[in-house]
């Protein structure tokens, strides 16, 4: 992901028409194995939000009017989506989920469980977080990276839910992934 950033600011010059073409081109190959994995959803995910949606900003935009209280449901399927893929057992991945989840919410008493559907429970979650204040979306933001800070290491799956959380909320990478 962070190579295909380095070309989205070359790509955002291009025609419109063009980048419809790639967009379309990108979602047959992710799609030509009849399944996608969470490294192409992450790369489909940062072309819509860092290309296409630059092509009219103000179509995209939406006030930040939700408090993260309003959002519960849609930060705990992307913290245990996040846990999930960023760890390699069960135990592991719980324990990351309570740590972010104590650090945006914790007086709030959420349990651990994974959305069926993890695409569309991403999709559902970065769209209503996406409507979250400013500060609702940095205790967001702080919250994954408290989850990813939890083992010690930070894994490719959880770089890339990361940085395209950070896309599609509008905000700055968090150090722990800046470099």
């Amino acid at each position: 992901l962070p190579l295909a950033q380095l070309a989205f600011p070359v790509l955002k010059r291009r025609p419109r028409l063009e980048i419809d073409r790639f967009v379309k081109a990108l979602d047959g190959l992710i799609h030509a194995d009849g399944r996608v994995d969470l490294d192409e959803y992450c790369l489909a995910k940062l072309v819509q939000a860092q290309v296409v949606a630059a092509l009219d900003p103000a179509a995209g935009f939406k006030a930040g009017i939700l408090k993260l209280t309003d959002a519960q449901d849609e930060l705990r399927d992307l913290a245990a989506l996040l846990a999930h893929f960023g760890n390699d057992d069960d135990e592991t991945a719980q324990r990351a989920f309570q740590a972010a989840m104590h650090d945006a919410l914790p007086s709030a008493s959420i349990l651990y469980a994974l959305p069926e559907d993890w695409q569309a429970a991403l999709d559902r979650a970065l769209a209503t977080l996406d409507r979250l204040t400013p500060e609702g979306k940095q205790l967001t933001v702080r919250a994954l990276s408290r989850a990813i800070a939890a083992d010690g290491k930070v894994t490719v799956a959880e770089s890339e839910l990361l940085r395209v959380t950070c896309a599609v909320l509008g905000c700055p990478l968090p150090p722990l992934l800046s470099d």
